[in-house]
């Protein structure tokens, strides 16, 4: 149903790889580990078809239209720090989502 791919800044984030994250939100992990909150953002979204990993994966055919969103979250540390893809199967589920209000204390 949904695929996401995330990108972290390697500067920022360094570490991150040895945090045991299960059953914890990313959002959750940057917040008390490294004392960060996003500032802003930005997402796209279009339709677009997988290559063969990715379609294995989440178990279409290639052909399969499937909607793709790219998220950037900045920081007041870097500019889109974060950087994840979302590939997501509309076809039997909405992709919905509700966002948070941005802090800015």
């Amino acid at each position: 149903m949904l695929l996401e791919e995330i990108y972290l800044h390697p500067m920022l984030f360094a570490g991150i790889e040895e945090i045991d994250l299960t059953g914890r939100s990313l959002s959750q992990v940057v917040e008390t580990r490294f004392y960060m909150r996003p500032t802003g953002g930005r997402q796209t979204f279009r339709i677009d078809r997988l290559d063969d990993v990715r379609a294995r994966l989440m178990g279409v055919s290639k052909d399969t239209p499937i909607l793709t969103a790219h998220r950037y979250l900045s920081f007041a540390q870097a500019d889109n720090a974060v950087f994840s893809i979302l590939y997501c199967n509309t076809q039997r589920f909405v992709f919905s989502q509700q966002i948070g209000g941005l802090s800015h204390e």
